[in-house]
């Protein structure tokens, strides 16, 4: 029995991994462009060069069972959804952390909403543990229609990266990888004022 359970697990996290993998690559194969227009970064696919969008109001759960809702007015908000599957989320968490204690004063509140689920609740409170990290970990929830808030948000891919200003609207959105020093100057420029 107990040869079983460890097939079972080996089993969902091989289908896991391939799931990931397979999502990533037929994602990569649509590469999205940022482009900058006036003071706010926006996606192509999402705006216009005169229009912003609205940010969606989401709420999901941390990792201690405590409802959170995002974006918070009033706040500028970090988005990070990731998942414990992708490299570059793994390796990035630990720099953008610690950019992050730059803005400890500032009017800024991040989320790290993970893919991986409630299935995956145990792993992600060991990861949290182990490096220590400090922000706001959210559990995505599986609707039978995919993931609720990324498609809300159109998440595709992971890393997936935004940045709401105060008034909800969306003034940054990368996806994949991140040079990590661009990242913590678009925060610096839209704190200052640069992206409302």
């Amino acid at each position: 029995m107990k040869s079983f359970r460890n097939f079972n697990k080996s089993f969902v996290f091989l289908c896991m991994l391939l799931f990931t993998f397979a999502w990533s690559s037929l994602i990569a194969s649509e590469s999205v462009k940022i482009e900058q227009t006036g003071t706010v970064i926006h996606h192509k696919n999402d705006m216009t060069s005169e229009q912003a969008v609205q940010a969606p109001l989401s709420t999901l759960y941390n990792i201690q069972g405590t409802p959170k809702t995002f974006p918070v007015l009033g706040k500028w908000n970090l988005l990070v959804y990731w998942s414990l599957f992708c490299q570059s989320c793994i390796e990035e968490m630990p720099m953008i952390q610690e950019g992050l204690k730059e803005f400890e004063n500032d009017n800024l509140t991040a989320y790290f909403i993970s893919i991986d689920t409630v299935r995956m609740q145990k792993a992600l409170v060991n990861f949290v543990r182990r490096r220590d990290f400090n922000h706001e970990i959210l559990l995505e929830e599986v609707t039978p229609y995919g993931y609720l808030t990324a498609g809300q948000w159109n998440v595709t891919m992971t890393p997936t990266f935004f940045l709401v200003s105060p008034s909800g609207e969306i003034a940054f959105r990368h996806e994949g990888p991140i040079n990590i020093l661009e990242l913590f100057e678009t925060i610096r420029y839209s704190l200052k004022g640069g992206a409302q």
